[in-house]
């Protein structure tokens, strides 16, 4: 006969899960406005299809383009918070497929912390230079405008791995009991949307170009609602408690 264990740490590891759980929604809504930003806010003004205006206005709007920069790694460094925090919420339901999804998320993270090592090129290549390129610096501009067109590749491939964390998580919070199915639902199909679109790219471009924007409305509802009732409302503390307890004990 086996005896059962109980864990004492079933209400240790995250003794306040309605307290983290605000957390990861503050983490999750900090996340997005960097992230838009950056994208809409800053690259969207200065980043043209013509090398010599892109570099022109990056190097005369400097201290936006460093801001937007600072804006998405403070966003990606917020995203990296709530996945630890969503993997220890969500473990409860199913532990091995909460810490995939916190893997695909870490590494589209490392792809998003990649895209500053691109997006730098003007700043290094054309330090010190202001408003205009000094004719010792023109060579550099088609090497520079190259790096800074990688950003949305870069942007992309991480997308693919969001799409799967978000489609794993909308997965486990439609068996949870501590969260409403519905977020789980609208999460899941976000994160099909973020991989239509990924795959969209990189088989379609023509495609793409008509209709990718469309596939990320889904994904970025999802996570915009996630953030907000993670933020206003948390999860349910006592029903939390129960299924991590009774997985303890399947365990």
């Amino acid at each position: 006969m086996s005896t059962i264990v109980h864990s004492p740490k079933v209400a240790g590891d995250i003794h306040a899960p309605r307290a983290w759980a605000r957390v990861a929604g503050v983490c999750w809504l900090i996340a997005i406005a960097g992230g838009l930003f950056a994208e809409a806010f800053v690259r969207a003004r200065l980043i043209t299809h013509d090398s010599l205006t892109t570099i022109q206005n990056i190097l005369a709007n400097e201290a936006m383009y460093r801001l937007g920069l600072a804006a998405m790694v403070v966003g990606t460094a917020t995203y990296l918070a709530l996945t630890a925090i969503m993997y220890r919420l969500l473990a409860p339901v199913n532990r091995t497929v909460s810490l995939i999804a916190a893997f695909f998320s870490i590494a589209g993270c490392a792809i998003w912390m990649l895209t500053l090592v691109s997006d730098a090129a003007p700043l290094v290549f054309f330090a010190g230079v202001v408003g205009s390129l000094a004719p010792e610096a023109a060579q550099m501009q088609a090497p520079a405008f190259a790096l800074l067109r990688l950003h949305p590749e870069l942007l992309l491939l991480g997308m693919l791995c969001f799409g799967v964390q978000c489609l794993l998580m909308g997965c486990l919070i439609v068996r949870a009991t501590f969260l409403p199915k519905l977020l789980g639902v609208i999460l899941a199909v976000g994160g099909i949307g973020y991989l239509a679109a990924g795959f969209l790219h990189i088989l379609a471009p023509p495609l793409a170009e008509q209709f990718g924007r469309y596939a990320f409305v889904p994904g970025e509802a999802g996570e915009a609602l996630m953030g907000l009732w993670l933020t206003l409302v948390g999860v349910n503390a006592r029903k939390w408690k129960l299924q991590s307890g009774l997985a303890e004990e399947a365990a």
